[in-house]
């Protein structure tokens, strides 16, 4: 799947609530069934675990750490 579209039209925005990273200001927004408005952070950090894959644009590893170790370090 590509998401693309003009500079401001809410690509970043539409990601970031797929991502569970931004809540919606209003609406509902289910994810497998689950509604995760109003869900505790650790709740949200499972579910983007275990069904969220997420590609960064810039590389989000821990500093002085290889992919590797940083894979081994969750």
């Amino acid at each position: 799947m590509a998401i693309i579209g003009a500079s401001g039209s809410g690509k970043s925005t539409l990601m970031n609530l797929l991502a569970l990273l931004d809540e919606p200001t209003r609406g509902r927004f289910r994810l497998d069934g689950i509604d995760v408005r109003h869900r505790e952070e650790d709740e949200l950090a499972e579910v983007r675990n275990r069904g969220i894959g997420l590609v960064f644009q810039a590389f989000n590893l821990l500093t002085g750490m290889s992919a590797l170790k940083t894979w081994s370090f969750h």
